[in-house]
């Protein structure tokens, strides 16, 4: 009866973990320097900005579709070996410890939006947009990942005669103001004298 009740305590010591010898909790590896890191999305910055200017012309050919328009549209970074700006900062999170925004200049070439894929397909008269690109990198799973970017148009071109030239906004009125709509003096009529007072 006694040897049961001894076999009964050390079994509830060995599940629960009393009088067990634990061992130290692994340490965390140590954390990669903000260097390492700043150098890491540099190269993998570098990396896109070559890959999108070697991909040039088959881009050009290429049309997107944004519901329910299409057109084309592509981007050159003037210069592969410029240097760009980045702005890296740590976060609270220990899934996503560090944020980075790279900010580059970059030249935009899109078409006309169309509502057919044909008309897209066809046009071949591009617009330029010279401007800053922001690029926003969160690192996850031990590699930088892109979760967002920005576009911001400094100057706005179009192709005229064999040049480039100041683009000219277009503005198109679908009815003037002072036309007004057929039968309007039906719907006055019906709410006179279906007024409900």
């Amino acid at each position: 009866m006694m040897h049961r009740r001894c076999m009964i305590i050390v079994l509830g010591m060995i599940l629960t973990g009393i009088g067990c010898v634990t061992s130290k909790p692994a340490q965390p590896p140590a954390e990669q320097a903000a260097a390492d890191y700043s150098a890491e999305l540099r190269s993998l910055v570098q990396q896109s900005m070559e890959t999108a200017n070697r991909d040039q012309e088959r881009l050009q050919k290429e049309v997107v579709k944004s519901h329910p328009y299409y057109y084309k549209e592509y981007s050159v970074y003037d210069d592969p070996g410029q240097a760009f700006e980045v702005v890296m900062h740590k976060t609270e999170s220990r899934m996503r410890p560090y944020l980075a925004d790279v900010k580059l200049t970059k030249t935009r070439y899109s078409t006309r939006l169309a509502r057919k894929y044909k008309e897209a397909k066809a046009d071949e008269a591009f617009f330029r947009d010279r401007g800053q690109e922001t690029l926003t990198y969160q690192w996850r799973n031990n590699q930088w990942k892109q979760v967002g970017s920005l576009f911001v148009t400094e100057k706005s071109e179009e192709f005229v005669n064999g040049e480039w030239v100041p683009r000219r906004m277009e503005i198109k009125h679908l009815y003037e103001e002072d036309e007004e709509t057929e039968g309007w003096w039906v719907w006055k009529w019906i709410k006179k004298f279906f007024r409900r007072d």
